[in-house]
């Protein structure tokens, strides 16, 4: 009597189940000895009637197994797509990155400021076919093999780049910040921007799960026609959950229970495609709807063309430096500053409140929910509410976000036209 095992084979970005995935057992010397295929919900049953299988599908990467078998199987697309191993750099650093492509890559340096400038070409990399692991990697990130180097020059401007991929069919804009930590003092701008990469982690859902959507721990729970159905429950899950934290949390603090288990606490991994930050263009007067490093690009384009000097660092930077904050006389939260650590706040209300650091919140939602680090620089939610588990961040910008005003472009009105913050203002 033969034994089956019954697994899932999904997508390695939206961790979707894949239909049509070929599977075939091979025996000793390679030679097919049966062919299955999986049904439009990913789920696919395996004689185990051989120690080697091969899994393969059009638009994938195919992938090779010894006996056991995962309950899981994850192919990587058939696409250019890339990570480095941090969000941020000093001029003069070494720089790994890690590519998969079908096709020979060509890679190019740029900084991103009032216009998107050339810094180094670095030439062509062979193609490479990576691999994802098995069953839900968003936690430990990938380990892919290495593409290629690259040194920041000593002299590079601080500000935000991106290493752009391209093969000939698509390309792909790695982000990062080449900060200003290791300016000595007199060689630094009065005004400091804190970029908000925390945000980009937070928004990215390459891998299935993002802090705001998880496709991991639904899987094989909907068909991939009932797409209705799975954000409908995935939505109301989501509202449940926030319910539940908002109203239940104190009661649960105070019997010993905790919701440290939720998935959207779990860790996620820098090292990982960010797909959502939208540094392909060329142009910075086009338009766009981005809220990550898109966005944060035209607020640097926007210094840059007032002739504003600024300095820039990450947010693990203010998190990791206690001092960082001590030769400014102003910093600038960026486009959507929303996650912090509870010493990128310690920092600087300090500096704030002692040495009269400017707080210039050019940022919607700031400082709204908590996260803490890992030491590579990734992150996980700690908190859906700042003020609640540290202090009111209202005491520092004056605002908080509310649900009552999201989606609703609502205008604001000016209640002081007098104000000398608005002199010269038509």
């Amino acid at each position: 009597m033969s034994i089956n095992q019954v697994l899932h084979v999904c997508s390695s970005d939206l961790c979707q189940p894949i239909a049509g995935v070929i599977v075939c057992g091979l025996d000793s010397s390679g030679e097919r000895v049966f062919e299955v295929k999986s049904d439009e919900n990913g789920k696919i049953e395996i004689p185990l009637k051989t120690s080697s299988y091969n899994f393969s599908a059009e638009g994938y990467n195919t992938k090779d197994f010894s006996s056991p078998l995962p309950e899981v199987v994850r192919l990587l697309e058939n696409k250019l797509v890339g990570y480095q191993d941090s969000l941020s750099f000093v001029p003069g650093s070494r720089v790994v990155f890690y590519a998969n492509s079908s096709y020979e890559i060509n890679a190019k340096l740029f900084r991103h400021g009032l216009s998107k400038d050339l810094i180094i070409d670095l030439g062509r990399f062979n193609s490479v076919a990576q691999s994802v692991p098995d069953g839900y990697f968003v936690e430990t990130g990938l380990n892919w093999s290495e593409t290629g180097s690259y040194v920041i020059p000593v002299d590079a401007k601080p500000g935000l780049y991106s290493l752009l991929l391209e093969n000939g069919q698509e390309e792909f804009a790695l982000p990062m910040i080449v900060s200003s930590l290791n300016k000595t003092k007199d060689e630094k701008s009065p005004i400091l921007v804190l970029a908000s990469t925390n945000n980009w982690i937070s928004y990215n859902i390459w891998g299935g799960r993002s802090r705001y959507r998880d496709f991991e721990n639904v899987l094989g729970q909907f068909s991939k026609n009932d797409q209705v159905a799975r954000h409908k429950k995935k939505s109301l899950k989501s509202s449940l959950q926030s319910l539940l934290i908002r109203g239940l949390n104190p009661l649960l603090k105070a019997s010993g229970l905790r919701s440290e288990n939720y998935w959207y606490k779990k860790r996620m991994s820098i090292n990982r495609p960010f797909t959502n930050c939208d540094l392909e263009g060329d142009d910075v007067l086009q338009a766009f709807t981005n809220h990550l490093a898109g966005g944060e690009w035209r607020v640097l384009a926007w210094l840059e063309r007032e002739g504003i000097g600024y300095d820039i660092v990450s947010g693990f930077e203010l998190h990791q430096n206690k001092d960082l904050l001590q030769d400014y006389k102003s910093i600038i939260l960026s486009t959507h500053c929303e996650y912090w650590s509870v010493e990128m706040y310690k920092n600087l209300k300090r500096y704030h409140e002692e040495r009269g650091l400017w707080i210039v919140n050019l940022s919607g939602n700031s400082i709204f929910r908590e996260v803490g680090f890992y030491n590579d620089g990734s992150t996980h939610c700690t908190s859906l509410l700042f003020h609640k588990s540290n202090e009111d961040e209202t005491d520092l910008i004056g605002v908080r976000f509310t649900m009552e005003g999201y989606s609703t472009c609502a205008p604001y009105k000016i209640l002081l036209s007098d104000h000398w913050v608005f002199r010269g203002v038509d």
